[in-house]
C-alpha cells in the first residue's frame, strides 16, 4: 500500500532537516559529477538554509511525519520561477514522492502568475533529466561554467509563452 505524501511550507523547525537531506544529496551528485567543489549546495550552511526558509519558498514532503524530501523555489522575474535544491532521501527516491513535490512547486509557480520554471542540473545525469522531462521539463540551454556540463532545463505554464530566459541562464 502507498504511504501518504504531505507536501508543507518548510518552517524554521525543519531547518536541521532539510539541511541533512540536502546534504546527504548533494554529496551524493557531487560525487557522481566527480566535482565536488562545484556543487554550491555543499556550502550552504544551518544559517543559510533558515534565511531561505525566511525568504523563499522551502517546501518539505513527509511520509509518516518523517522528513523526506525537500525543494525550494523563488520567482526571478516576473514571468519564470526559479526551482532548486531538490533533495530527497536517497531511500526514498523512485518512490514518487519527488514527482509529488514537483507538482507542488508547479501549483505555488501558477498561483505566482509566472509562466515558466526553469531550474539546472547536470546534463549527464540520466536519472535526473528523465524525471524533469516525466515532469514536462525540456532542455533549454547547456553551459560548462561549473565544471561539468549542466543543462538549463524549462517548463511552460501557459500555452506559447512568450518571456525573457536570460536571467534564469545566469543562475
Amino acid at each position: 500500500m502507498a504511504r501518504e505524501v504531505v507536501v508543507r511550507r518548510a518552517t524554521a523547525d525543519d531547518m536541521l532537516s532539510v539541511y541533512e537531506i540536502t546534504h546527504i544529496a548533494f554529496a551524493k551528485y557531487a560525487y557522481d559529477l566527480g566535482v565536488p567543489s562545484h556543487v554550491e549546495a555543499l556550502d550552504e550552511t544551518q544559517e543559510d538554509i533558515l534565511r531561505e526558509i525566511n525568504t523563499k519558498y522551502v517546501l518539505v514532503a513527509e511520509i509518516e511525519g518523517r522528513i523526506v524530501a525537500c525543494v525550494r523555489y523563488f520567482k526571478i522575474n516576473d514571468d519564470i520561477a526559479y526551482l532548486c535544491r531538490f533533495a530527497v532521501r536517497p531511500e526514498f527516491q523512485r518512490s514518487g514522492v519527488g514527482k509529488v513535490l514537483v507538482s507542488n512547486v508547479e501549483a505555488g509557480c501558477r498561483g505566482l502568475g509566472v509562466k515558466a520554471i526553469a531550474l539546472h542540473t547536470c546534463a549527464k545525469m540520466r536519472a535526473n533529466i528523465r524525471f524533469y522531462y516525466a515532469a514536462g521539463f525540456y532542455i533549454y540551454d547547456v553551459s560548462r561554467d561549473r565544471g561539468y556540463i549542466r543543462a538549463l532545463l524549462l517548463k511552460d505554464l501557459e500555452d506559447r509563452p512568450s518571456y525573457d530566459v536570460s536571467a534564469a541562464m545566469e543562475m
